[in-house]
């Protein structure tokens, strides 16, 4: 019996209820948000600067100050349970000075965090699944390049721009320049093979912009990358990542088996809040997550201590610390860790460098040090994983918060850094993101008000409320069925938008223009009944011919677009729609194609 409730990833701006990165690298992009004056006042000069350099002894990579700041920085954002993993290569050395720490607790029974929790490192199984191809590329008797195209090897992979299907290669897929936006509403839970959904669902997902354009961050291309690897060798590509990646190196942990983690009491429970706002706290819930669902682009469970061998197989450009032997070549990593697509071309913050990303890393500097990072997220958790290759420094960070573990882990990451590395500056990054996360609420607030505001003498639809009552289809997103009530509101119920029980509400705004408000539910632990996630309002337009309704379309950012990429531009709602659902008869014959998927 499975005791974890099936969630899955959602699109960036409008929805986000599991997104596996909702922003890559949040300090570096994020600055542009800030008052000038509250970034100057957030600046001080760091005490450790104006002492000689000397390191602290081995067992005090976390120094006194940090732990206070660790503990002020959980109560100050409610934070459950972190555990963390500091990492320095001793100089001329490949052996490492190494603490892990545990803080808070695991789960609603108060049961205490250890540095053996498994938590969700959601995105930063990307970084595995490149390493995985990676070691595919550098076997000679297997026919893959980075630049091989990917329909050659993968016949049924297909995308809409003619030029990206032709052209893409692992480059492309890992460094998110395929043209697609997220399309994470699409992803399903309880699939079979969820790779191999990816890998079917693509060609039903408008790009956004042309192939090799713009960063847009897209989970569904490690899911593909995933299919690769296990075509390839012929195995499971879980057990090929075990074999070769995990005990190569010496886990002891680490797994994509949510179920197992979950019988055997080593998972942590996910905390979310929902209904916070400006002027509320909002409840915090929790849950557990199917990370099966984004095996490629977020299905693994780690622990601080695992987490901490692989820190240390990075900075070792691959080798295993326990072993020596290496695991992921040096050429491999190197090409993972070189910045491929520009994410923010300019420093947003007086501490940063412009930020690049390469394939399963992004790279760019703070205070004048480079590093390589990565974060993730999903519904209930957050983590971090950076390192200072330069300086042979690393450091992981896992939470058990979704709404707030960003800013938990910024703030200490940053502190431990800046200690360790005796930067000239540290930064209050806790204040910082009280602005953020308050100007965040608001924006909220002041967008659900103005899209649901209709407009005096508002035009009625061209056809009646009855008449739109029908069943709609998206071979990607699914099959929705409105039904109206006395009060004239359009409901779906659907498990296909996220992959969990749903609500989308057309409420009319003018002519055939409605506020389409997205209703996503979840059945917390310990609890009866549904609450409400996520509620959210994107634009939808029916496209009515001679008084046939033909179908509509959805726009407003449920496709998780990248930055400054606008909705499309048309005449039509077909034209203008970030997802179309064509009106059908149902039952169908494209009933077939949601069978398949």
């Amino acid at each position: 019996m499975r005791l974890w409730r099936p969630l899955t990833l959602l699109a960036g701006t409008a929805l986000t209820r599991a997104a596996l990165l909702t922003e890559p690298d949040f300090s570096a992009n994020s600055g542009q948000h800030l008052p000038t004056e509250l970034v100057a006042d957030t600046r001080s000069p760091n005490p450790a600067a104006a002492r000689p350099q000397q390191q602290q002894p081995a067992a005090r990579l976390i120094s006194d100050d940090v732990l206070a700041l660790i503990e002020d920085t959980m109560a100050l954002w409610d934070a459950k349970g972190i555990s963390v993993a500091v990492v320095r290569r001793q100089p001329g050395s490949d052996a490492f000075d190494v603490e892990t720490r545990a803080f808070g607790v695991k789960g609603r029974d108060g049961e205490p965090m250890t540095t053996d929790t498994l938590l969700p490192i959601a995105s930063n199984s990307k970084a595995f699944t490149v390493a995985a191809a990676g070691l595919l590329v550098a076997n000679e008797s297997v026919p893959l390049e980075w630049t091989t195209k990917i329909h050659r090897l993968l016949p049924e992979f297909e995308l809409q721009d003619s030029v990206a299907q032709e052209r893409t290669c692992l480059l492309d897929m890992f460094s998110h320049r395929t043209g697609l936006p997220r399309h994470d509403a699409a992803f399903r839970s309880y699939v079979d093979d969820p790779a191999g959904f990816s890998l079917r669902t693509v060609k039903y997902l408008r790009p956004s912009v042309e192939f090799r354009d713009v960063y847009q961050y897209n989970n569904h291309m490690f899911n593909i990358g995933a299919s690769l690897v296990g075509d390839l060798t012929a195995t499971r590509f879980e057990d090929f990542v075990k074999e070769n990646v995990f005990d190569a190196i010496g886990f002891t942990r680490t797994t994509y088996n949510v179920q197992e983690a979950i019988d055997n009491g080593r998972l942590s429970e996910g905390f979310w809040r929902t209904g916070e706002s400006p002027t509320s706290e909002g409840k915090v819930y929790a849950g557990y997550v199917d990370v099966a669902t984004h095996v490629g682009a977020g299905g693994i469970l780690s622990s601080a201590n695992d987490l901490a061998l692989w820190l240390q197989t990075l900075l070792l450009n691959g080798k295993s610390p326990k072993s020596g032997k290496q695991v992921i070549p040096s050429e491999v990593l190197a090409k993972m860790s070189t910045g491929i697509t520009v994410s923010a071309g300019s420093g947003r913050l007086p501490e940063f460098g412009p930020v690049v990303y390469g394939m399963g890393f992004m790279q760019s500097a703070y205070q004048g040090h480079q590093y390589i990072e990565h974060g993730g997220s999903l519904h209930g958790y957050r983590s971090q994983i950076i390192r200072f290759s330069l300086d042979g420094l690393g450091i992981a960070i896992l939470t058990n918060d979704d709404s707030h573990g960003v800013y938990v882990y910024e703030a200490i990451k940053w502190r431990i850094a800046e200690e360790l590395l005796s930067t000239p500056v540290h930064v209050d990054w806790n204040s910082r993101n009280k602005a953020v996360n308050a100007k965040r609420l608001q924006a909220a607030v002041d967008e659900r008000n103005a899209r649901r505001s209709s407009p005096p003498d508002a035009p009625l639809p061209d056809v009646t409320l009855e008449k739109l009552s029908a069943t709609y289809f998206n071979p990607a997103y699914g099959k929705l069925s409105f039904k109206v009530k006395g009060d004239g509101v359009l409901r779906a119920w659907t498990d296909n938008l996220g992959g969990g029980p749903s609500m989308l509400a057309l409420h009319h705004f003018s002519g055939n223009h409605f506020n389409a408000s997205i209703t996503l539910f979840e059945l917390p632990l310990g609890e009866s009944e549904n609450v409400v996630v996520e509620d959210e309002v994107v634009d939808a337009e029916f496209e009515i011919v001679d008084g046939r309704v033909k179908g509509f379309g959805v726009w407003g950012g449920l496709w998780g677009a990248g930055e400054g990429v606008p909705s499309p531009k048309g005449e039509t709602p077909r034209e203008k729609a970030e997802i179309w659902f064509e009106r059908v008869e149902w039952p169908w014959e494209h009933s077939l194609v949601l069978q398949n998927m």
